[in-house]
């Protein structure tokens, strides 16, 4: 049983479902929680990390569960439509001794998920290992917040508060991102809690895109899908070799087109893609204007210059954006690179902090209900975009 409102004890009861699905599904559930304590600690108006990490992990969910994967399939083969026709000529004499099938969507997604499972694995790790190192964190300063007058905590208090709920000291982005979080809850007015939020936040990613690094790249690099592999589901499992090298050579050039077209969707859509409450974001794309037209809200509009804390706290946001505030070119072109994701999650940050559609609850009562007994529930699990 999970505790609710989550706790440390919560936390580690997450991290210890053995079924990956079902733990992404609470550890969504627990940024929900945070990020709903959070922002009632620092003011309400302003998405804290943990708002985004809802999307960020919902959306990691979705791959590792691989719910999207016969849509594409389908689509992709609808597309190449000539290029299915023409493999199925091409086996049409082995199909007609019982050697083999018709190039069908089933056997492209049965390939497509072997050669998904290695991605999905590095996926739900970093999904897990950067919860397990924030959540005991911003579950103690939320509990710090909720029992006692959150104006009163001081950097040294706060030091103290962190140290002891992660067992060593904390790593110094993640010190800086509680401070400003708790220089937030402190702010006398709505410009100045705005701007130490979105200092807090940077701060926070930033230390959590390091850690996924290796996830990331690792996932990106992970199981090329080969047409071979579509090969093997379309001949009998007795076939000898020599014919799977016969057919290869017959269909080769339209299935591979197939193949690596079906490959760069896949890839696209488990890796570049945030899926928030009424819109998919593409990540190696420039980030889209809110629905008002403008790019930030007007409380982070305009960056200024004079030394104060908000100077201080554009200084953390300046460190990874690269389009000089103006959030033009902020898409990632290559999603391995850090500072090429760093540079469009910062802008998203920025955009993004006030937007209420974000504080959507990522499941329904029914849902809820069914996570609470152990059980994975039926989809879609996340709102519709």
């Amino acid at each position: 049983m999970i505790n609710e409102p989550l706790d440390a004890e919560g936390v580690r009861a997450v991290i210890a479902i053995p079924d990956p699905v079902l733990r992404n599904l609470w550890i969504t559930q627990s940024y929900f929680d945070l990020n709903q304590r959070l922002q009632r600690a620092v003011g309400g108006a302003d998405l804290t990390w943990c708002g985004f990490a809802v999307w960020a992990s919902g959306t990691a969910g979705l791959s590792i569960r691989g719910e999207e994967l016969p849509a594409i399939v389908r689509d992709l083969l609808g597309e190449h439509g000539d290029d299915v026709d023409a493999v199925d000529r091409r086996t049409a004499p082995l199909r007609a001794v019982g050697a083999a099938d018709r190039l069908s969507p089933e056997a492209v997604l049965a390939a497509v998920r072997e050669a998904v499972a290695e991605v999905s694995r590095h996926i739900a790790h970093g999904n897990t290992l950067v919860y397990a190192e924030l959540a005991p964190l911003l579950v103690a300063f939320a509990e710090r917040c909720e029992s006692a007058d959150p104006t009163t905590l001081g950097p040294d208090e706060l030091v103290e508060l962190l140290t002891k709920a992660a067992g060593h000291r904390p790593h110094a982005d993640l010190l800086g991102a509680f401070e400003w979080w708790r220089r937030a809850v402190v702010a006398s007015d709505d410009r100045t809690r705005a701007f130490a939020v979105l200092a807090a936040n940077v701060l926070a990613v930033s230390h959590e895109q390091r850690r996924l690094q290796h996830d990331i790249r690792a996932a990106m690099d992970a199981g090329l899908l080969t047409a071979h592999q579509v090969i093997d589901k379309l001949l009998p499992s007795w076939t000898p070799v020599l014919l799977d090298r016969l057919v290869a050579a017959i269909v080769g050039q339209p299935l591979q087109r197939i193949v690596r077209r079906v490959w760069e969707r896949v890839t696209t859509q488990l890796l570049m893609t945030l899926h928030v409450p009424g819109a998919v974001l593409h990540l190696h794309r420039d980030l889209p204007p809110l629905p008002d037209g403008a790019q930030w809200p007007p409380v982070l509009a305009e960056i200024p210059d004079e030394p104060d804390t908000i100077a201080e706290a554009v200084a953390v946001y300046r460190q990874w954006d690269r389009t000089g505030g103006t959030g033009k070119y902020s898409g990632a072109r290559d999603w391995a690179v850090l500072a090429q994701r760093m540079n469009y999650i910062v802008n998203l940050f920025r955009s993004r902090q006030r937007d209420a559609s974000l504080c959507a609850h990522p499941f329904t009562d029914e849902q809820l209900a069914a996570m609470r007994r152990g059980i994975v529930p039926p989809g879609p699990l996340l709102p519709g975009c």
